[in-house]
């Protein structure tokens, strides 16, 4: 079931190249941060769509139209996720900052490691909650009903749902580090990258400033919008599960 999730969205992502680059557009402008919230509403009409298909379905991108209502789903989608994960982040840095005042390094292992599992679970009720309140309408009730979110983890499994999320997390490391590390041997065999690009002592080359732009280029445009889709998939297909 799980494989079958991550087959149908890799599939999923990668059906309309053009509204792929529409997204890595707003990707190479978030640092404006308006475009992030476009790009959480836009997510947030992939995951609904999930929600109401099946897995190896004929679902379609969500075409890129309603703006206001984009914007408006996108900011809710930041209200829940930053309603779920703010607390928890801010225990995970409390729990490094004491461990690091111990100086104790087992101490610090341990802490790190209850960090990671805090957020972990507070991330997965999060994945879980924008997929329940695109089921009811986009209401925001919907999404931070602690009680009835855990009861459908329950009904998915709990050991499904960290699975999957879990790999899922696994996945789009490993698909960006080869991303990174394929641009960079091409890069190198056009001789833009070296192994002197490198900085040494603080400086960097011009070599590795254009060697940087390139591969975050590639990551930010076209990396990151494909994954995102496919993450957005796997969200709303776990949910529809349950």
């Amino acid at each position: 079931m799980i494989l079958d999730i991550y087959k149908d969205s890799f599939e999923y992502a990668s059906k309309n190249v053009k509204n792929l680059l529409i997204l890595g557009v707003f990707y190479l402008f978030g640092f404006l941060v308006i475009p992030m919230f476009f790009i959480l509403g836009y997510n947030y009409r992939i995951i609904k769509i999930a929600t109401e298909g099946m897995i190896n379905g004929d679902d379609e991108l969500p075409e890129f139209e309603n703006w206001t209502l984009m914007l408006v789903e996108g900011i809710k989608c930041f209200v829940v996720y930053l309603g779920y994960l703010i607390i928890p982040i801010l225990v995970f840095l409390g729990i490094l900052w004491g461990c690091g005042q111990a100086n104790n390094l087992s101490l610090s292992i341990v802490g790190f490691i209850v960090g990671i599992v805090i957020l972990l679970v507070f991330a997965l009720y999060s994945f879980l909650a924008i997929s329940h309140m695109a089921t009811n309408d986009g209401s925001m009730k919907a999404a931070f009903d602690v009680k009835e979110i855990t009861n459908i983890a329950k009904s998915i499994g709990w050991t499904r749902c960290f699975t999957t999320y879990i790999g899922m997390v696994i996945l789009v490391s490993v698909i960006i580090c080869v991303v990174v590390s394929i641009v960079l041997a091409v890069l190198m065999v056009l001789g833009v990258a070296t192994v002197s690009a490198v900085p040494v002592m603080g400086v960097a080359t011009v070599a590795g400033v254009v060697s940087t732009l390139i591969i975050n280029f590639v990551i930010t445009f076209i990396a990151m919008p494909y994954l995102q889709i496919f993450q957005s998939r796997c969200q709303g297909l776990l949910y529809n599960i349950r």
